[in-house]
This record gives structure tokens, C-alpha cells and sequence, in this order.
């Protein structure tokens, strides 16, 4: 008998009715060892692929000299779709969370369980509910500010943000160390639910699924070799005829370089390159901040001026959905957001602020960087690496396709024909 493919099922959790929503919340945070309180919910909204639910506890009762806040923000998701049980998202996201929280910025796990046995009969997470807003808010307010008053300076605007974000990338960096090249997959008998996930550590953990299971899948492989082997595995996938001459066009490209390790010019793709941690989507609209005014600067500006000056804090970096582990040259993107948002400014202005806060501070961190994030060839081995990893339509902002093309041409002059790798 074929087998045949089971329809997806919606989760049946969120109910449509708000009342039943707080009713099964409050059985929820009861469950979880909560301390007395009320729920007040805040919005609700529905993602591409979970349920997101913001809620405030509210205590009702608070011990005397206790530091504890009189209320907690909460983010609880969902999957949309019911699948597997044990839910893999759940485990993976609550792992990833937790243990990622003691190196850098990222939502603090308060409980998850992978199963229907709860109170809302769906697997769920509860994260931090993050205070204060996006770097996208913080430029456009920026912008606004320099439209209504005509004040503008980067280096104290935007610097001191880029700033942050340049420290941060170094702790991501330098936060794992991975065996593999691959996706993030839970430990095999991880914890499957948590309250307290302090007191279970030793049983919620992570490890990387190589993509295949070859030589070039090990940390501290060469790129190229890492990039080869994926095109060799997708050789035979179908494609359309403009996505094979595409397909054909970075194959070559990859042989070419593969061969041409003597020459200094392809050294970025010769190089050991450790397994590293890659945010899919590091934008400004993922990276949440505050920011406090300073009581008064040294000219005298009161902190109630639109022209003050802030100090900013990183609260944490959202997004992570899709993480992977991916050779250390294809994580050193440069966050050219930091320079490309807001007015236009003089080239030199952007070159010394680019400097001071971005390449000069990440540098210092962590040596090489500014070769893998700018050099000609390492964006090239860059660009290859995620169009051999997600296809050739991937939308790689850096280097679209044809532009990437281009940049190739421009390497090695004798290499400009590519037409012969299109038969």
C-alpha cells in the first residue's frame, strides 16, 4: 500500500476567545511554580510558524523586604502546526536560549515543555519579554530628529550603537566552539520539560547535526572544500533551466579556485576555517535596545533637549530561528546597517566612524576580521558558500547573484568566460 502524507494539523491553541486564553494562562503559570498573582495580557499575534502571546504577571502578594519586581513580561510561543511529539522546535529554541543566555544577549528561557500534557494541551516556551525597542525604531527616531532640528552626529548617534553591536559580535563569535559544520539539534535526551531550567542544566544541551557526513563537514576545513562538497550534493536536484546555468556558472567558479590554491589572490577559500555560530537574520529589526539620556553633557544640554545624548545598552538579539554552525568566513558579514542607515553624511565622516566603531573595535577582538568581512575574494567565498548551501535564487544581500557574477570577473580576467560552464 503507498504510503501516503498526513495533512498538517493547526495547533488548537490559542482559542479565539480571549477569556478562555487568560483562564488556561493563569492554570499555565500556576503550573510552573509561579508566585500568586494575575494575568493581564497584552497581544497576541500570529507568525509564520508560532503563536506568540505577550502576558504580564501581576503579584498579589509580595513578602515583606522582598526585592522581587510587583510584576514580570512574558513571551509565550506556540507552534502554529501540530507535529511531532516531542516538538523539536520547542526543545531546540528553549535549549538554544538557555545555554546562549551566559554568552551574550539573548531572551532568558523561564520554562518550556515539548508536550501537550499542560495546562494550554500545546508544547510551548516562556521567554523574557524584552524591554525597550529596535535598532529600526532607534533610526528612524534618529531621522526624525534630524529632519525636525537638523541635528545630526554620527559618531554619537549612530557610533555609540554600532558600537555596542560591534561588541556584541565579537562575544556571538567567540561564544561556541563548534564540532561540525551543520544545523542545532538537542542533545538526545534532553529534558522534555522545565520549570527551572538551572536546576536541570546538565540535561538541556545542543549539538550540531553535520549537513553530510564527510571530511569537509569538520570544523577547520578549508571553505572551499566545505563549498564543493554541498555542489556535489545538489548536482543532480532539479532545477529550472535559468537556475541550472546558474547552478553550472558557481560550480565553476568553486573547480577554479579549488585548483588555484598557490595563488595568493584565492587564499581567503584555502584557509581553516573554525565551525561558528550564523544568525540568519542579524538586522536592525532583531536587535533590541534601550537607551538612557545622560543628566547633563558637558555643553550644558538639558535631558529633555531631542538633541541630547544617550547612552545605549544591548537588552538582546531575537531572530534565531534557522541558526546554524557554518565556516567562520561566512559569519563575518558586515553589519553594514550600522553606516547605512540615516542621513547622508560626508564620505570622510563615514570612513572615520566606520573605522572607530565597527572594524577598528571588532578587529581588536578578534584579529582577521576585517579580511574575511571586506576582502574581494572572502566576500566571493562567501557569496558561494550560501549559494551552494540555499540554492541559487537565495536573496544574499551582500553579493546578489549578478553582481556576484561581476565580482568574480573582476578576480582574474582570464576567468571572465563562463560560458562553456553553462553547457
Amino acid at each position: 500500500m503507498a504510503s501516503q502524507i498526513l495533512p498538517t494539523i493547526p495547533n488548537a491553541f490559542p482559542p479565539k476567545d480571549i477569556s478562555v486564553i487568560k483562564v488556561m494562562l493563569t492554570h499555565l503559570c500556576h503550573q510552573n511554580d509561579f508566585s500568586p498573582g494575575i494575568i493581564r495580557i497584552s497581544g497576541i499575534k500570529s507568525g509564520s510558524k508560532n503563536n506568540i502571546i505577550l502576558f504580564t504577571w501581576i503579584l498579589t502578594t509580595i513578602p515583606l523586604g522582598s526585592r522581587m519586581a510587583p510584576c514580570m513580561h512574558y513571551v509565550l510561543r506556540t507552534p502554529k502546526i501540530q507535529g511531532a511529539i516531542p516538538d523539536l522546535w520547542i526543545q531546540r529554541t528553549a535549549a538554544f536560549d538557555f545555554i546562549s543566555a551566559k554568552h551574550f544577549e539573548a531572551p532568558k528561557l523561564y520554562a518550556y515543555d515539548a508536550r501537550c500534557g499542560n495546562a494550554i494541551r500545546s508544547p510551548y516556551i516562556i521567554q523574557q519579554q524584552v524591554e525597550g525597542y529596535t535598532l529600526l525604531e532607534k533610526y528612524r527616531v534618529l531621522y526624525h530628529t534630524y529632519l525636525t532640528y537638523d541635528h545630526y552626529n554620527p559618531c554619537s548617534d549612530y557610533g555609540e550603537a554600532a558600537s555596542i553591536i560591534s561588541m556584541y559580535i565579537e562575544r556571538q563569535e567567540l561564544a561556541y566552539q563548534f564540532e561540525f559544520y551543520g544545523t542545532l539539534q538537542p542533545v538526545q535526551g534532553i529534558a522534555l520539560q522545565s520549570s527551572i531550567p538551572d536546576k536541570i542544566k546538565d540535561r538541556i544541551g545542543l549539538d550540531v547535526k553535520p549537513f553530510m557526513n564527510t571530511l569537509s563537514m569538520k570544523a577547520n576545513s578549508k571553505a572551499i572544500d566545505f563549498i564543493l562538497e554541498l555542489l556535489f550534493m545538489s548536482e543532480y536536484q532539479k532545477r529550472n533551466p535559468e537556475q541550472e546555468v546558474k547552478y553550472r556558472k558557481i560550480r565553476h567558479m568553486a573547480l577554479c579556485i579549488k585548483v588555484l590554491d598557490h595563488n595568493e589572490i584565492y587564499r581567503a577559500a584555502h584557509k581553516p576555517e573554525p565551525s561558528v555560530l550564523w544568525h540568519p537574520n542579524f538586522q536592525p529589526s532583531k536587535i533590541m535596545m534601550t537607551a538612557t539620556p545622560y543628566k547633563k553633557d558637558v555643553s550644558g544640554v538639558l535631558n529633555d533637549d531631542p538633541t541630547r545624548k544617550e547612552s545605549y545598552k544591548l537588552e538582546a538579539v531575537l531572530g534565531w530561528e534557522g541558526v546554524m554552525a557554518l565556516p567562520r568566513i561566512m559569519t563575518r558579514c558586515p553589519p553594514y546597517f550600522c553606516w547605512g542607515e540615516g542621513p547622508q553624511v560626508h564620505l570622510a565622516d563615514k570612513c572615520i566612524w566606520k573605522y572607530t566603531c565597527v572594524d577598528e573595535m571588532i578587529e581588536e577582538g578578534l584579529p582577521g576580521w576585517c579580511e574575511d568581512a571586506y576582502g574581494d575574494m572572502s566576500r566571493i567565498v562567501r557569496a558561494l558558500g550560501f549559494y551552494a548551501l540555499f540554492g541559487v535564487d537565495f536573496e544574499w544581500y551582500e553579493l546578489p547573484f549578478e553582481v556576484f557574477i561581476d565580482a568574480w570577473a573582476r578576480i582574474d580576467p582570464e576567468m571572465r568566460n563562463l560560458e562553456y560552464a553553462t553547457k
